[in-house]
Protein backbone atom coordinates (compact mmCIF):
# COMPACT_ATOMS: atom_id res chain seq x y z
CA UNK A 1 0.00 0.00 0.00
CA UNK A 2 2.81 2.54 0.84
CA UNK A 3 4.71 1.45 -2.34
CA UNK A 4 1.23 2.71 -4.13
CA UNK A 5 1.06 5.83 -2.56
CA UNK A 6 4.56 6.69 -3.77
CA UNK A 7 3.93 5.55 -7.04
CA UNK A 8 0.81 7.67 -7.31
CA UNK A 9 2.61 11.09 -5.46
CA UNK A 10 5.76 10.59 -7.96
CA UNK A 11 3.13 10.88 -10.70
CA UNK A 12 1.71 13.87 -8.71
CA UNK A 13 4.85 15.78 -8.71
CA UNK A 14 5.68 14.82 -12.12
CA UNK A 15 1.81 16.38 -13.27
CA UNK A 16 2.56 19.54 -11.62
CA UNK A 17 6.18 19.80 -13.40
CA UNK A 18 4.44 18.99 -16.48
CA UNK A 19 1.86 21.76 -16.59
CA UNK A 20 4.20 24.24 -15.35
CA UNK A 21 6.30 23.47 -17.98
CA UNK A 22 3.52 23.80 -20.47
CA UNK A 23 2.76 27.27 -19.11
CA UNK A 24 5.99 28.64 -19.66
CA UNK A 25 6.15 27.53 -23.02
CA UNK A 26 2.47 28.71 -23.40
CA UNK A 27 4.14 32.20 -22.52
CA UNK A 28 7.16 31.84 -24.57
CA UNK A 29 4.66 31.02 -27.32
CA UNK A 30 2.36 34.27 -26.42
CA UNK A 31 5.56 36.35 -25.88
CA UNK A 32 6.41 35.41 -29.57
CA UNK A 33 3.07 36.31 -31.13
CA UNK A 34 2.84 39.54 -29.49
CA UNK A 35 6.31 40.75 -30.86
CA UNK A 36 5.68 44.34 -32.11
CA UNK A 37 5.55 45.04 -35.17
CA UNK A 38 6.47 48.96 -34.22
CA UNK A 39 9.58 50.17 -35.69
CA UNK A 40 11.44 53.15 -36.21
CA UNK A 41 12.18 54.71 -39.42
CA UNK A 42 13.87 52.28 -41.85
CA UNK A 43 14.30 49.42 -39.55
CA UNK A 44 12.95 45.89 -39.95
CA UNK A 45 10.10 45.38 -37.77
CA UNK A 46 9.53 41.17 -38.02
CA UNK A 47 12.43 39.33 -38.37
CA UNK A 48 13.39 35.93 -40.88
CA UNK A 49 13.34 32.73 -38.74
CA UNK A 50 16.64 30.94 -39.19
CA UNK A 51 16.60 28.17 -41.31
CA UNK A 52 19.17 26.56 -39.03
CA UNK A 53 16.57 26.31 -36.34
CA UNK A 54 15.58 22.81 -35.92
CA UNK A 55 12.20 24.05 -34.71
CA UNK A 56 11.54 26.36 -37.79
CA UNK A 57 8.37 25.31 -39.16
CA UNK A 58 8.38 24.07 -42.45
CA UNK A 59 6.02 24.35 -45.92
CA UNK A 60 4.80 21.20 -47.97
CA UNK A 61 7.77 21.14 -50.15
CA UNK A 62 9.79 20.78 -46.67
CA UNK A 63 11.29 24.31 -47.05
CA UNK A 64 11.43 26.44 -43.74
CA UNK A 65 8.19 28.92 -43.83
CA UNK A 66 9.29 32.28 -43.54
CA UNK A 67 7.26 35.12 -41.73
CA UNK A 68 6.27 38.21 -43.70
CA UNK A 69 8.86 40.95 -43.08
CA UNK A 70 8.27 44.31 -43.21
CA UNK A 71 10.58 48.25 -43.23
CA UNK A 72 8.84 51.39 -42.42
CA UNK A 73 10.31 54.80 -43.02
CA UNK A 74 8.31 58.27 -42.94
CA UNK A 75 8.40 62.13 -43.67
CA UNK A 76 6.95 64.92 -42.35
CA UNK A 77 5.61 67.59 -44.32
CA UNK A 78 3.75 70.90 -43.33
CA UNK A 79 0.56 71.34 -44.93
CA UNK A 80 -2.27 73.61 -44.82
CA UNK A 81 -0.81 74.65 -41.19
CA UNK A 82 -0.55 71.06 -40.03
CA UNK A 83 2.12 68.27 -39.96
CA UNK A 84 1.06 65.52 -42.58
CA UNK A 85 3.19 62.24 -42.91
CA UNK A 86 3.96 60.18 -45.80
CA UNK A 87 4.82 56.32 -44.84
CA UNK A 88 6.83 53.99 -47.41
CA UNK A 89 7.10 50.56 -47.15
CA UNK A 90 9.14 47.97 -48.12
CA UNK A 91 7.63 44.42 -47.90
CA UNK A 92 9.05 40.48 -48.09
CA UNK A 93 8.27 37.05 -47.74
CA UNK A 94 4.56 37.36 -48.69
CA UNK A 95 2.92 34.64 -49.36
CA UNK A 96 -1.13 34.03 -50.32
CA UNK A 97 -1.80 36.65 -52.34
CA UNK A 98 -3.25 40.15 -51.90
CA UNK A 99 -2.55 41.90 -48.82
CA UNK A 100 -4.90 44.18 -46.51
CA UNK A 101 -2.30 46.35 -44.73
CA UNK A 102 -3.04 48.30 -41.58
CA UNK A 103 -0.86 51.59 -41.27
CA UNK A 104 -0.96 53.29 -38.08
CA UNK A 105 1.40 56.30 -36.89
CA UNK A 106 2.60 56.26 -33.18
CA UNK A 107 4.01 58.47 -31.17
CA UNK A 108 7.16 57.76 -28.63
CA UNK A 109 5.05 55.67 -26.15
CA UNK A 110 3.70 53.80 -28.62
CA UNK A 111 0.20 55.20 -28.57
CA UNK A 112 -1.71 55.37 -31.96
CA UNK A 113 -1.83 58.76 -33.34
CA UNK A 114 -4.18 57.71 -36.77
CA UNK A 115 -4.69 54.42 -38.72
CA UNK A 116 -5.09 53.84 -42.38
CA UNK A 117 -6.07 50.72 -44.17
CA UNK A 118 -3.72 50.04 -47.57
CA UNK A 119 -3.50 46.92 -50.23
CA UNK A 120 -1.18 45.02 -52.43
CA UNK A 121 -2.25 43.17 -55.22
CA UNK A 122 0.43 40.81 -55.41
CA UNK A 123 2.45 38.92 -53.65
CA UNK A 124 5.32 39.10 -56.12
CA UNK A 125 6.43 35.31 -55.05
CA UNK A 126 7.69 36.45 -51.79
CA UNK A 127 9.93 39.15 -53.76
CA UNK A 128 10.12 42.81 -52.51
CA UNK A 129 6.79 44.62 -52.56
CA UNK A 130 6.22 47.99 -52.53
CA UNK A 131 3.54 50.18 -50.55
CA UNK A 132 3.03 53.58 -48.95
CA UNK A 133 0.56 55.33 -46.93
CA UNK A 134 -0.10 59.24 -46.61
CA UNK A 135 -1.91 60.78 -43.60
CA UNK A 136 -3.38 64.01 -43.84
CA UNK A 137 -4.25 64.00 -40.08
CA UNK A 138 -2.05 66.76 -38.38
CA UNK A 139 0.57 64.12 -36.34
CA UNK A 140 3.61 66.53 -35.35
CA UNK A 141 4.44 63.89 -32.56
CA UNK A 142 4.81 60.97 -34.90
CA UNK A 143 7.77 58.96 -33.79
CA UNK A 144 6.97 55.37 -35.51
CA UNK A 145 5.22 53.22 -37.49
CA UNK A 146 2.90 49.93 -36.87
CA UNK A 147 2.15 47.65 -39.84
CA UNK A 148 -0.09 44.51 -39.55
CA UNK A 149 -0.52 42.17 -42.14
CA UNK A 150 -4.18 40.67 -43.32
CA UNK A 151 -4.06 37.69 -46.12
CA UNK A 152 -6.73 39.28 -48.41
CA UNK A 153 -7.69 36.72 -49.85
CA UNK A 154 -10.86 37.66 -51.93
CA UNK A 155 -8.32 39.63 -53.80
CA UNK A 156 -7.13 38.35 -57.08
CA UNK A 157 -3.33 38.08 -56.81
CA UNK A 158 -2.93 40.26 -60.01
CA UNK A 159 0.29 39.67 -62.14
CA UNK A 160 2.63 42.83 -61.86
CA UNK A 161 3.24 45.11 -65.39
CA UNK A 162 6.55 46.33 -66.25
CA UNK A 163 7.75 49.77 -64.90
CA UNK A 164 10.72 51.65 -65.83
CA UNK A 165 11.57 54.93 -63.98
CA UNK A 166 13.18 58.10 -66.14
CA UNK A 167 13.81 60.89 -63.69
CA UNK A 168 12.45 61.75 -60.29
CA UNK A 169 13.03 65.53 -58.72
CA UNK A 170 11.33 67.96 -56.30
CA UNK A 171 10.78 71.69 -58.14
CA UNK A 172 10.03 73.26 -54.99
CA UNK A 173 6.18 72.83 -54.88
CA UNK A 174 6.28 68.70 -55.93
CA UNK A 175 7.91 65.71 -55.81
CA UNK A 176 7.65 64.21 -59.53
CA UNK A 177 8.40 60.97 -60.93
CA UNK A 178 8.33 60.18 -64.60
CA UNK A 179 8.85 56.89 -66.42
CA UNK A 180 7.21 54.09 -68.80
CA UNK A 181 4.77 51.66 -67.79
CA UNK A 182 4.54 48.23 -70.41
CA UNK A 183 2.02 45.94 -71.32
CA UNK A 184 3.61 42.63 -71.96
CA UNK A 185 0.48 40.30 -71.52
CA UNK A 186 -1.86 39.35 -73.47
CA UNK A 187 -4.93 41.36 -72.60
CA UNK A 188 -5.68 44.88 -71.59
CA UNK A 189 -4.76 46.76 -68.67
CA UNK A 190 -7.54 48.98 -67.73
CA UNK A 191 -7.69 52.71 -65.91
CA UNK A 192 -7.09 50.53 -62.60
CA UNK A 193 -4.17 49.26 -62.96
CA UNK A 194 -1.73 51.59 -60.43
CA UNK A 195 2.25 52.25 -60.60
CA UNK A 196 3.40 52.33 -56.78
CA UNK A 197 6.18 54.26 -55.79
CA UNK A 198 8.84 54.42 -52.81
CA UNK A 199 11.36 56.62 -52.32
CA UNK A 200 14.90 55.74 -50.39
CA UNK A 201 17.48 57.73 -48.96
CA UNK A 202 20.66 55.72 -47.43
CA UNK A 203 18.86 52.31 -48.53
CA UNK A 204 15.63 53.10 -46.28
CA UNK A 205 11.91 54.02 -47.41
CA UNK A 206 10.89 57.29 -46.49
CA UNK A 207 7.68 58.34 -48.37
CA UNK A 208 5.43 56.94 -51.35
CA UNK A 209 2.94 58.02 -54.19
CA UNK A 210 1.50 56.31 -57.05
CA UNK A 211 -0.46 56.97 -60.42
CA UNK A 212 -3.36 55.23 -62.49
CA UNK A 213 -1.33 54.90 -66.19
CA UNK A 214 -3.77 55.00 -69.34
CA UNK A 215 -4.99 52.13 -70.58
CA UNK A 216 -2.71 49.83 -72.17
CA UNK A 217 -3.54 47.22 -74.68
CA UNK A 218 -1.20 44.27 -75.30
CA UNK A 219 2.35 45.43 -76.26
CA UNK A 220 1.82 49.36 -75.51
CA UNK A 221 4.42 51.09 -73.99
CA UNK A 222 3.24 54.27 -72.37
CA UNK A 223 3.96 56.84 -70.23
CA UNK A 224 3.29 58.14 -66.55
CA UNK A 225 4.16 60.57 -63.99
CA UNK A 226 3.62 60.48 -60.50
CA UNK A 227 3.46 63.77 -58.46
CA UNK A 228 3.03 64.76 -54.64
CA UNK A 229 3.35 68.29 -52.33
CA UNK A 230 6.00 66.41 -50.12
CA UNK A 231 9.86 66.83 -50.93
CA UNK A 232 11.24 63.34 -49.33
CA UNK A 233 15.07 64.07 -50.27
CA UNK A 234 14.72 60.71 -51.75
CA UNK A 235 18.22 59.76 -53.40
CA UNK A 236 16.62 56.72 -55.21
CA UNK A 237 12.96 55.72 -56.48
CA UNK A 238 11.69 51.94 -57.17
CA UNK A 239 8.50 51.51 -58.90
CA UNK A 240 5.98 48.50 -59.23
CA UNK A 241 3.11 48.43 -61.45
CA UNK A 242 0.56 45.99 -60.76
CA UNK A 243 -3.95 45.13 -61.85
Amino acid sequence: MKIGLIVLAVFVVLGILGAGCLALAGNEVAKEIDKSLTTEPGKTVTDDPSSDDPDSSTTEDGKPSKEPVVVTGFTKYEALGETWVSVGMVLTDLSGGSQELTVSLLDAEGNPLATTTEYVGSDRDGGEVLAYANFTDNTPDVASVRVDLTNASSFTDAEPFKVDIASQEFDGNFWSIKGTATNEGTENIDGLARITCVGFKGGKPVAGTSTFPDTMVPGAKVAWEANDTFDPQADEVRCQGEN
